[in-house]
């Protein structure tokens, strides 16, 4: 059963859909494979263990994990996100990126709720939002 499982793994880590995302996503790494019991993050020149990486940059590439594996599981089919802060450590210049492929997303019929504390990340939301009229954009603010 675990060699059956790993295939799978593998067939989903090497299909052009998911290093498509994942190269989209992160905007340098190109490829995921699993080495021993490592999980390697390549790109044009070298490969690095995801435990090396910024927790930015290992945010990002389990955004696209999720994304590929929901996709693979799904087929045509759509689904939902529930993501608490995923891009808090994110570069600012990545964010929007981020944000972007979220709405992506919705415009494909997906529905993703995003919990975040962080204004920055909220404005970017709302300033996506305000360009793409035909989502349903709703903010809820919540004071503990």
């Amino acid at each position: 059963l675990q060699k059956e499982e790993d295939s799978k793994i593998v067939e989903v880590l090497n299909s052009k859909d998911f290093t498509d995302l994942l190269s989209e996503i992160t905007g340098r790494y190109k490829q995921l494979i699993i080495e021993d019991n490592d999980i390697l993050v390549m790109d044009d020149y070298h490969s690095f263990p995801l435990r090396d990486l910024s927790t930015g940059a290992k945010e990002q590439v389990m955004l696209a994990l999720r994304i590929g594996f929901a996709r693979k599981i799904l087929g045509q089919k759509t689904a939902f996100l529930i993501l608490d802060d995923a891009f808090q450590h994110s570069d600012y210049s990545k964010r929007e990126v981020l944000v972007d492929r979220l709405f992506d997303l919705v415009e494909n019929g997906w529905q993703v709720i995003y919990l975040t504390m962080d204004d920055h990340i909220k404005g970017l939301f709302e300033k996506k939002a305000e360009d793409n009229k035909n989502i349903t954009f709703n903010f809820k603010k919540i004071i503990l």
